[in-house]
């Protein structure tokens, strides 16, 4: 579903890179995936954490959790624009922060995993 080079949107492009990576880690295919994640995170455009969510998720099928976790933080971290409060990326550094203790646990760090739950629940706790 690529554009013309010449008519290219590239948001759209990000947009579709994102959407198919997500596609290919479904079906079992996280390699794939991980290059259009990667893509849709470097590519020129405006940056939504759910971009490097969908990376991280990637890196984690493929068991590089140092990569997921890097990735996590940068999901984390796009929430602020001129210290304006960016309400549209609250989901995603919402399911970032869930993610990190699902791969802290699987990785066998239980402690830090504990920590990330408690503080998750102390931010978000009855959140959507």
């Amino acid at each position: 579903y690529a554009l013309p080079a010449e008519a290219g949107n590239q948001r759209a492009e990000k947009a579709a890179d994102y959407l198919n990576g997500h596609v290919l880690l479904a079906s079992g295919r996280a390699e794939e995936a991980l290059g259009l994640m990667k893509r849709s995170v470097e590519a020129p455009g405006f940056e939504y954490a759910v971009y490097q969510y969908g990376l991280a998720q990637a890196y984690n099928q493929l068991g590089l959790v140092d990569e997921a976790l890097t990735s996590l933080d940068e999901a984390t971290k796009l929430h602020f624009e001129r210290n304006a409060v960016r309400t549209e990326f609250e989901r995603e550094r919402r399911l970032a922060q869930q993610l990190r203790v699902e791969i802290l646990a699987a990785d066998g760090r239980s402690d830090e995993a504990n920590d990330r739950r408690v503080e998750y629940a102390r931010v978000w706790g009855g959140a959507n």
